[in-house]
């Protein structure tokens, strides 16, 4: 790691301590006074304050999790195995190291330095079927992957020793993000998977969906899949969106011989998409760890305040549990009465329904009575502390490496470059203009309206223009990019720019605010490009016989201004 990137990474570790220290003194204190442990979620430990984001994988057997893996590292790593068969049977983390080891759940679970102590309340069981690998790869030396045991479509026969769900539900808590993968070619949803996606829920916002394998079907094919899977998601999943979903085949072989070019580019174009967040992770940790601590911030100070409220309302001796049932039952009534009182807001309370079961099984003589210091504490660190935080975090995450190496690194380098660009960023890897394709079936286009010394008016390219059907806002924007010279007329490469951005437009691409350098006609580029230096040059010798032709016959001279303007020279 070279200096730059020790700062920045120290820049990083800087926010995570500050964010650390504030919920550890001021939102922990409350958690630990109301039990909010026992309701919704243990308290956040060092290991989730850790500059070093988490990727957790989950999905059917056979959805190519382990593949995927590979894919991402550039290479395989001990105790792998892929196979069409359920094949994966351990959950397995991913984290870098200076040889190749891997360690057993029960070793791991001990090594106070890893923090996955938590996971013993599971049981032997699963700690037969949890590893740790070690390996020397770059990825991973800013990342920490970690594969899971196949989800099966059929659990009648299947016993698997421990809460499967509550396990996933685990690691996806502590995960950053959570990769859910489908197999496009063979899209299955069992209850398994149901119970999955209902523990998902809750942590929507860290999920990204993958339809994997999708070379393996037809184009017509791949929609009708594609919109299959967004049924059932939306039916499954008690959420307001679905998350997005990638479509493509995280692997390095071939694409299947069903692969047209046009979903060859869309595959390329998905994959570099999900890369690309994925790459980001680092520089997005910080402000999604503040996010989080503010979020449970605000759940935290709620159930304080409702767990107050049900304790005030307890009689002292008798008829206890008939208070306690009638307190339940009229929890919707408490919501509001709390809600009023404390000025909380309503997306802060937790669902009634998730609520009543916890206290169905509550002791309510447990429950603590309002203590308001340690509210105003979180109260005051969510209006002075965390603005302060939030400036910290933004500036760390522009200053963050982002993951690199395997499938991150220099892979699309070249000509292969532009598989992964679209739209005005087509192009802008290479040193020729990015209309130069383009520009013969435009060019007959503006020889048809007749040019004078090499240009068109304005009204005459407002006529062409205008064929488009675009509004005129648009067009109004194409004009003042493509007329770069400012002189209120197109010559061809202006109008060839013109109409390459308009077709840009027709397929659904964003227009750029400043043209960007790739498409700035040749000719005005001087020295810029390669193609701007041959017409330089042109243009270099074409002055210097005008000059001679001055010299020597004055300014009637037989190379005409309009015969510069025509071999590449600047225009006068």
């Amino acid at each position: 790691m070279s200096l730059n990137e020790t700062k920045e990474v120290d820049a990083l570790q800087r926010v995570m301590d500050e964010l650390h220290k504030v919920y550890k003194n001021k939102v922990l204190p409350l958690e630990e006074y109301y039990n909010f442990d026992n309701f919704d979620l243990p308290p956040m430990s060092d290991k989730d304050f850790n500059i070093k984001p988490t990727v957790f994988l989950v999905g059917e057997y056979s959805t190519g999790k382990t593949t995927f893996i590979k894919y991402l590292l550039s290479r395989g790593y001990p105790g792998m195995k892929v196979s069409p068969e359920p094949s994966t049977d351990t959950f397995c983390t991913i984290s870098y190291g200076e040889s190749d080891k891997l360690l057993p759940g029960h070793a791991l679970v001990s090594d106070p330095a890893k923090d996955y102590r938590t996971l013993g309340k599971f049981g032997n069981n699963l700690l037969d079927e949890l590893q740790c690998v070690e390996i020397q790869s770059p990825v991973v030396e800013n990342l920490t992957i970690i594969d899971s045991p196949g989800i099966l479509s059929d659990m009648s026969n299947v016993k698997r020793g421990y809460d499967f769900p509550r396990v996933i539900d685990w690691f996806a808590e502590h995960a950053d993000r959570v990769i859910l993968l489908f197999d496009a070619h063979k899209l299955e949803v069992g209850d398994e998977m149901k119970s999955i996606l209902n523990v998902l829920t809750k942590n929507i916002h860290k999920v990204r969906i993958v339809l994997n394998k999708s070379d393996l079907i037809d184009y017509q094919q791949l929609f009708r899949v594609y919109g299959a899977l967004m049924y059932y998601l939306g039916k499954i999943i008690p959420s307001r969106f679905v998350p997005r979903v990638y479509i493509g085949t995280f692997w390095d072989e071939p694409f299947n011989r069903l692969t047209t070019e046009e979903s060859r580019q869309l595959l390329e174009a998905e994959k570099q998409d999900l890369l690309e967040d994925l790459r980001n992770l680092p520089r997005d940790l910080a402000m999604e760890k503040l996010d989080y601590v503010i979020k449970r911030s605000r759940l935290v100070r709620c159930h304080a305040h409702l767990i107050a409220y049900l304790k005030k309302e307890m009689p002292s001796i008798f008829r206890k549990q008939a208070r306690k049932d009638n307190l339940i039952f009229n929890l919707s009534d408490i919501y509001f009465h709390v809600e009023e009182e404390y000025n909380l807001p309503r997306g802060d309370f937790p669902p009634i329904e998730v609520f009543q079961e916890y206290l169905r099984t509550a002791d309510f003589s447990k429950f603590q009575t309002l203590k308001p210091k340690l509210i105003e504490i979180v109260d005051r660190m969510l209006l002075c502390e965390i603005p302060i935080l939030k400036d910290m975090a933004l500036q760390a995450g522009s200053l963050t490496p982002a993951i690199r190496g395997g499938a991150f690194g220099l892979g699309m380098e070249g000509p292969f470059a532009t598989l992964a660009l679209s739209g005005v960023d087509i192009g802008s890897n290479s040193p020729f203009w990015a209309v130069r394709y383009d520009k013969p079936k435009y060019d007959k286009i503006f020889n048809s309206l007749n040019p004078i010394e090499g240009r068109i008016s304005s009204d005459d390219a407002k006529n062409e223009m205008m064929k488009s059907k675009l509004p005129n806002s648009v067009l109004g924007k194409i004009w003042v990019l493509s007329d770069h010279d400012g002189d209120n007329l197109l010559d061809d490469e202006e109008f060839a720019l013109a109409l390459y951005l308009i077709k840009l437009k027709l397929e659904g691409c964003d227009l750029p605010t400043d043209l960007p350098r790739h498409l700035i006609p040749p000719s005005q580029l001087g020295l810029d490009c390669a193609e701007g230096k041959i017409k330089y040059a042109i243009g270099f010798v074409a002055a210097t016989i005008m000059g001679l032709n001055f010299m020597f016959f004055g300014r009637g001279g037989p190379l005409r201004e309009d015969e510069y303007v025509k071999r590449g020279g600047f225009h006068f």
